[in-house]
């Protein structure tokens, strides 16, 4: 998406936490919060990839699969070159 809309993306990383909750036969997970963050080549791309990132969210296959919240925390930041 970002390539698409001229967002160039210069690094990722993420910071995902996960809650668990055990049960006598096991557990299961009760949510995700993910805190990626995107270093973007020019201060001027820094909005539209947060705008990208939310709608990454929307169409991602794996978030519309689980049967538990996945939350997002956003960071993204410009780059010198």
């Amino acid at each position: 998406m970002c390539a698409d809309a001229g967002v160039v993306a210069t690094g990722y990383v993420d910071h995902a936490h996960g809650t668990m909750i055990e049960t006598g036969e096991g557990g299961h997970v009760t949510e995700v919060v993910l805190r990626p963050q995107l270093s973007v080549a020019s201060p001027t791309m820094v909005d539209a990839a947060l705008t990208l990132h939310g709608a990454a969210h929307r169409v991602c296959c794996i978030a519309s699969s689980v049967n538990f919240p996945v939350h997002h925390q956003p960071r993204m930041q410009a780059v010198a070159a």
